[in-house]
């Protein structure tokens, strides 16, 4: 009898562990397409670290349309004629055919897709093989978490099907919440720049992703806490006219602290105002960029700005490149090297101010 309680106790807690390695972190997952919240009449859950949705609400609010095989258990998903989607229950495998122009984008330094002028981003997980058969494009996609049925409800990751759709995906583990939207227009071109219009575009922006492309900033923006566009930028970002707003407060031993990490030879900024507050300690600082070798113009800073120990300007906290017609207006502190344009001038920088 002992024996048989001890065993049934087993049961009980495995069960109970099971159940909290899916829903630990559940409670009130919501999910918003270009800003519209989506409802489902089962929860999302998260299963290592992925989240997964119903079958048939995630496929229909993106414009899909879907059919289930019992006998395969399997899900085909078509969007318009350009696209179909075959996933089966319990496969880690997502098989993709489109029409559409599949192409490698250095900047991104991933595969993308031309849709409706915009290029998006192929999905995050694992992509296996891309091959053109006829006028189609096939690939396939290694996924972390199978799809699987959960209460009566067939549950696909969300991220690789929004992806595979076209769209960008971004959590935000403060709200608890996954945000589902467009990709900015535009190839990169100079003809044809990107086009930053929200602040989900300017998120997705970094110094590897779009390093070599022509950027348009299309509206004022107010950027999230802490927000700064990482790496070593080495495009063209115009800012037409418009603001971005900062609350930048990074302590610690980051080398250089600005809207900008670092703008590299050839990164060209110019047409934008940057205003808020930045804060950094021990590295370089500036409103623009601590760090500096390409060419700013145009730029004018209206914000709170602090260093310490290194150079803080400004525009620029370390300036080797050129800086013309840009000017700072606020207040500006540090223990290191300061200037309202610049805090240090290397023995190569330019200063061109009328």
């Amino acid at each position: 009898m002992k024996k048989l309680i001890s065993i049934g106790i087993c049961v009980v807690m495995m069960t109970c562990l099971f159940s909290s390695a899916i829903s630990a972190n559940n409670d009130e997952i919501s999910v918003y397409i270009n800003n519209e919240r989506l409802d489902f009449d089962v929860p999302p859950i998260i299963i290592d670290d992925r989240t997964l949705v119903p079958m048939r609400a995630i496929f229909e609010a993106l414009g899909a349309e879907v059919e289930w095989n019992e006998y395969e258990q399997s899900i085909t998903a078509t969007r318009g004629d350009t696209t179909t989607i075959y996933m089966q229950i319990g496969s880690y495998e997502v098989c993709v055919i489109t029409s559409l122009c599949v192409i490698w984008a250095p900047w991104m330094s991933h595969y993308g897709i031309f849709y409706t002028g915009h290029l998006y981003r192929l999905p995050n997980e694992y992509i296996e093989y891309i091959w053109q058969y006829e006028d189609n494009y096939r690939f396939s996609i290694s996924l972390n978490v199978a799809p699987q049925i959960i209460d009566n409800r067939t549950m696909i990751p969300i991220r690789v099907v929004a992806e595979t759709l076209f769209y960008n995906v971004r959590w935000d583990e403060y709200e608890r919440a996954i945000f589902i939207f467009d990709s900015p227009r535009g190839t990169g071109t100079k003809e044809n720049p990107i086009i930053i219009e929200t602040q989900d575009h300017l998120r997705l922006f970094d110094g590897n992703r779009f390093g070599g492309s022509h950027i348009l900033l299309a509206n004022d923006i107010i950027m999230p806490h802490n927000f700064m566009i990482d790496r070593v930028f080495r495009g063209v970002f115009d800012g037409g006219g418009h603001t971005i707003t900062v609350d930048i407060h990074l302590p610690g031993h980051l080398f250089s602290v600005g809207l900008f990490y670092s703008i590299g030879e050839g990164g060209v900024v110019r047409n934008l105002n940057i205003a808020g507050n930045i804060i950094h300690s021990q590295g370089h600082v500036g409103g623009v960029t601590g760090w500096n070798r390409g060419t700013i113009e145009n730029v004018i800073v209206t914000a709170n700005i602090t260093g310490d120990w290194a150079a803080t300007g400004g525009i620029v906290g370390n300036n080797g490149g050129i800086v013309r017609n840009s000017y700072f207006y606020g207040t500006i502190t540090g223990t290191g090297s300061v200037g309202d344009i610049v805090g240090f001038n290397t023995y190569d920088g330019i200063i061109e101010n009328e």
